[in-house]
């Protein structure tokens, strides 16, 4: 039997993925968003190169957020839109004014966004230095919420937020964990292929939250800033 063609492939895809769509009201399976027309995607269970069909069986609806984060060597290619409104969403959201005398009601709004009820010792006072510009060095345990120390400031402050990592699952998972959080963000490294840089490298106009890159691939860094666009500033290899 004649395998179908491409455009009858095309055709039968668009049918089970409405199929799919419908069945979940077009609320996404992981957040419990309800996704607008360009934010839906149907997401593999079981990916087709481990076997999976095209059943609505196999498929679930997921926003472009967490299909993303199911996918961060992708997340240019299937969230970009998103990712640019999200950044756009952020710097019209938090502090407009920076300056650290009215810095509460931001830095409770910032750590809402993350999911974060309380601080730890010494995250507030890691948090002020950065946000009043200090140079400053934390040598913390892991799992000691250093992370936290870097993303507030960097949702905060005006200009680009760099993070220079060796390890490329950390920055995988950090970035899926922003994504989740609808937190405009991504990472460079040499995982990725040619198409997926030069997308992430056209996006360095556009407004992110925080970037992640390998120490030996390339420097990128990321951030929103209040009430404007910043530059993406770019340090290749």
């Amino acid at each position: 039997m004649p395998l179908p063609s491409a455009q009858a492939q095309a055709l039968q895809w668009r049918a089970v993925r409405d199929i799919v769509l419908a069945r979940d009201s077009r609320i996404c399976r992981a957040c419990g968003d309800t996704c607008s027309q360009g934010e839906a995607d149907v997401h593999h269970l079981i990916p087709r190169a481990a076997g999976g069909v095209d059943d609505p069986a196999n498929l679930i609806t997921l926003c472009d957020g967490c299909h993303a984060a199911h996918h961060p060597n992708l997340q240019g290619t299937l969230a970009r839109r998103t990712i640019e409104r999200w950044g756009l969403r952020l710097a019209r959201w938090l502090d407009h004014r920076h300056e650290l005398a009215d810095v509460d009601e931001s830095l409770g709004a910032a750590m809402r966004l993350l999911g974060v009820t309380r601080l730890r010792t010494p995250q507030l006072e890691v948090i002020l230095a950065a946000l009043r510009g200090e140079s400053l060095l934390l040598v913390s345990a892991t799992g000691s919420g250093k992370s936290l120390c870097f993303q507030v400031p960097v949702l905060l402050s005006r200009g680009c937020g760099l993070v220079i990592s060796p390890l490329k699952a950390l920055m995988s998972q950090q970035v899926a964990d922003l994504q989740t959080k609808k937190v405009p963000g991504t990472f460079i490294n040499g995982d990725l292929g040619p198409q997926e840089k030069g997308i992430r490298y056209q996006l360095r106009k556009r407004a992110f939250g925080t970037g992640y890159c390998g120490i030996a691939q390339s420097s990128s860094c990321i951030a929103p800033q209040s009430g404007s666009i910043p530059e993406w500033y770019v340090r290749p290899k």
